[in-house]
C-alpha cells in the first residue's frame, strides 16, 4: 500500500517598500519551532486546489488577501506522521497584497514579518525555501507586469 501524498500550497507575497526596495512577507514560529520562519502555506482541504488552498492559507496565517500572479516553485520532501513517512508536496505561488491587515490573523503563527529579501534569505530555515525566494526575484525582475502590479501595492 502506497503511502498518502500530503499536499500544502502558499505563497511567496511582495510588496515594495517606500524607497522602492522588494520586501517579502515571512510567518514566523510555531509553540513547537519559534525561530521557524518560512512562506504562509498549508494542507489542502479535500476537494480545494492549489491556488484556492493558498489563498486560504496566507489570509489565515497573515490577515492579507492576495492576488497570484505565477506558480514560482515546488518542493518535495517526505514527511512521518503517525510513525509513518509520506511523501508530500508544496507548491507556492508569487503574489502581492490586494486588501487586509497582518493584525487580522490567526494564532497558528508566532509573529509576521516584512523583510528585504536579503534578510528574508537569512531567516528562512531551509535551502529549498531560499531556493524558491532566488526564483520569486528572477520572475519579478524579468516581468514588467509582475513589476507594475506590485508597484500599484493594494
Amino acid at each position: 500500500m502506497s503511502a498518502t501524498n500530503i499536499r500544502s500550497a502558499g505563497a511567496v507575497v511582495l510588496r515594495l517598500d517606500a524607497a522602492g526596495g522588494l520586501e517579502v512577507l515571512l510567518v514566523g514560529g510555531t509553540p513547537h519551532e519559534p525561530d521557524h520562519w518560512s512562506f504562509p502555506k498549508g494542507h489542502l482541504e479535500l476537494g480545494e486546489g492549489w491556488e484556492a488552498a493558498a489563498l486560504r492559507e496566507v489570509r489565515e496565517e497573515t490577515g492579507l488577501i492576495v492576488e497570484l500572479l505565477a506558480l514560482v516553485g515546488e518542493n518535495a520532501y517526505p514527511v512521518i506522521v503517525n510513525g509513518q513517512e509520506h511523501p508530500k508536496t508544496v507548491r507556492l505561488f508569487m503574489a502581492h497584497a490586494v486588501d487586509g491587515d497582518i493584525s487580522d490573523r490567526d494564532a497558528e503563527r508566532l509573529d509576521v514579518a516584512w523583510l528585504p529579501l536579503d534578510d528574508a534569505a537569512q531567516r528562512l530555515k531551509y535551502e529549498a525555501d531560499r531556493a524558491i525566494l532566488r526564483e520569486t526575484e528572477h520572475q519579478f525582475s524579468h516581468t514588467p507586469l509582475y513589476q507594475d502590479l506590485i508597484a500599484d501595492g493594494p
